[in-house]
């Protein structure tokens, strides 16, 4: 005959407990289930005569036989706490066992995992022996999930440990039961009453924990991402599939010389048209495909800008909702190298007479020195010397441009007497002779003597 199978409500009912407290039988492996998570009626009058007075008592009656021995329930719990070290180490091994991650652990890593492990447990065996759950211990086990969480452990990996630790302590109170004398029935009734529902609070407690904390990094990650877009160099914009602007940062707004407000809702092509338009290419909604596209664009209050463009297509599960674009504006760029390029042609331009020269007296000097007075010698001399001046000079400016470039020039800035400065600059000029330095004698500037010079020699040398 085909035992009678009765559903864990039925069975909750027929021992006096609540499903909870049926479940956890289960889970522990006092009560199996027959399938289909039905359980023998047989089975269940067999756990009823082993754990109670006899098969009429329901866990009820069970529950006031432990009420009324509360020493036997205190030297239960004491054998609980000391058995935490060894509960610990045997969670650490199903840990161990179960996630490939926990497998791989480090000496220090299953030392730390066995140290809060231990805590857990000395923690549910004190809330367990009080009878209370109390805030502030609620609030250090919502830190706890709130820390892992923060250490990137999947919630699975935390739940499974608070399920471990409620596996270990069931069977750890029924050993305790048995090596102290005590019935099981002494050691489940105090599980299923005690310890069980603490375990539940605190699951859910850390569960909570956990969340709460996954919601903060969430937050702090999209905040300290919105920051860095709102306060990056370039701009950044996000437009729908027809162009219409959702998005874009301030520095954005910048380039294009709108006001934010003024971007929002409409279509980018319009407010900052391209000085070139390709007929029929909306360049703000055309992907690049690798590097940056150059553009040149024409603002409202008719300046002309230089930009530099990257589009991507922004899509939601495979499907094109729009596109996200970074401008550079490096107009600024653009001009410092046309006036770099303006400078080093003139540089070159300005090298070629004072190397001619000195070419050119070299030569007379080798061929014709013998036939040479020493008054002419000395003259050629004198030509030279300031002609390599001139030369050494212009290899400084160049030499500074390369540096400015670089960002690495340096300034000697001091007090600088103006007539000492004007009358050491021109003195090797071609002409000086011709020049009236009128000065006043007190005058004084604060800058780099020496770029001074060259700046006076610059300007006398132009103008002679």
């Amino acid at each position: 005959m085909a035992p009678r199978l009765v559903s864990v409500l039925e069975a909750a009912d027929a021992l006096g407990l609540p499903v909870s407290g049926v479940e956890a039988l289960v889970d522990a492996g006092y009560l199996r289930p027959d399938g289909d998570a039905l359980l023998s009626l047989s089975e269940i009058k067999s756990f009823q005569a082993r754990n109670t007075g006899g098969a009429g008592d329901t866990a009820d009656d069970l529950l006031g036989d432990v009420g009324a021995a509360d020493e036997e329930t205190e030297s239960l719990l004491d054998a609980l706490e000391a058995a935490v070290g060894d509960m610990a180490e045997r969670a650490a091994d199903i840990m161990t066992a179960t996630f490939p991650d926990a497998a791989g652990w480090t000496g220090q890593q299953r030392r730390r995992f066995v140290r809060q492990a231990r805590l857990r447990f000395e923690a549910i065996v004190a809330v367990t022996r009080a009878g209370t759950t109390e805030d502030e211990l609620l609030e250090d086990l919502a830190a706890a999930g709130g820390a892992a969480a923060f250490a990137g452990a999947p919630l699975p990996q935390v739940l499974l440990a608070l399920r471990v630790s409620r596996d270990l302590l069931v069977q750890s109170a029924v050993a305790a039961a048995d090596e102290l004398g005590q019935q099981r029935g002494v050691a489940l009734a105090v599980v299923l009453t005690r310890v069980l529902p603490v375990l539940d609070r605190l699951t859910d407690t850390v569960a909570r924990g956990y969340w709460a904390a996954v919601r903060v990094r969430e937050e702090e990650v999209v905040a300290r991402y919105a920051h860095m877009v709102e306060h990056a160099g370039h701009g950044v914009y996000e437009v729908e599939l027809d162009g219409t602007v959702c998005f874009a940062n301030s520095m954005l707004a910048r380039i294009t010389g709108h006001h934010l407000d003024e971007l929002l809702g409409r279509d980018l092509a319009v407010t900052l048209p391209p000085a070139d338009p390709a007929p029929g290419i909306d360049v703000y909604r055309s992907p690049t495909v690798s590097g940056w596209r150059p553009l040149r664009v024409l603002r409202a209050d008719g300046v002309e800008r230089e930009l530099l463009l990257q589009v991507t297509e922004r899509t939601d599960q495979g499907r094109p909702v729009g596109y996200d674009g970074i401008v550079r504006d490096v107009t600024p760029e653009r001009a410092l190298e046309r006036q770099k390029n303006d400078f080093l042609a003139l540089v070159t331009d300005e090298l070629r007479q004072p190397l001619a020269t000195v070419l050119g007296l070299g030569v007379t000097l080798a061929s014709e020195a013998e036939d040479l007075t020493r008054d002419q010698i000395a003259g050629m001399g004198r030509t030279i010397h300031v002609q390599s001046d001139r030369i050494a000079r212009l290899a400084d400016d160049l030499h500074d441009v390369s540096r400015i470039r670089a960002d690495a020039l340096s300034l000697m800035v001091r007090r600088v007497d103006v007539a000492p400065a004007c009358a050491a600059a021109i003195r090797m000029l071609p002409g000086a002779d011709e020049v009236e330095v009128d000065v006043p004698g007190d005058l004084e500037v604060t800058a780099d003597g020496r770029r001074l010079q060259h700046v006076i020699a610059h300007l006398v040398e132009n103008g002679l």
